[in-house]
């Protein structure tokens, strides 16, 4: 099994498995940070379809601490998480691997430290000893002249 993982302004999947993604791949951003999307293509082995695996990403600064955002009932930390099962689709030859493609919209509007590093922590449980990630930075303040 593999996984990429990039960052996008914003990215859709379709019904035919493809991802459509603007501003695909940046690693600067400002803060408070705009929209974007986090952009996760899992090609499957063959012989790992037709399991359950379970995805998550964790949003942490260059501490390895996670970063809290606002939620319904105090800060929480920024994550996301999805359960996938890829079957075999019938006239697919034996041994071929298989993909399947996810896009996770991200509201904007973090107040992230300028100057400071933060990365999407990804766990795949297909992937139990490999942990990925993207990593961005943010800009920092501009100084305004005297």
């Amino acid at each position: 099994m593999k996984t990429i993982v990039l960052l996008a302004d914003s990215a859709q999947t379709d019904s035919q498995g493809k991802i459509h993604a603007l501003g695909l791949g940046w690693s600067f951003t400002g803060s408070p940070t705009p929209p974007a999307a986090i952009v996760v293509l899992i090609e499957v082995d063959w012989n790992e379809t037709n399991r359950r695996y379970k995805l998550e990403a964790d949003l942490v600064d260059e501490d390895g601490q996670p970063v809290l955002v606002p939620g319904p009932f105090g800060h929480v930390p920024m994550h996301f998480e999805a359960e996938y099962e890829l079957g075999r689709p019938p006239g697919v030859i034996p041994g071929t691997p298989l993909s399947i493609p996810m896009a996770v919209p991200i509201s904007g509007g973090m107040a992230l430290t300028p100057g400071k590093r933060y990365t999407w922590v990804v766990k795949n449980s297909g992937q139990p000893n490999d942990e990925l990630g993207v990593s961005f930075s943010i800009r920092p303040e501009e100084s305004t002249p005297l």
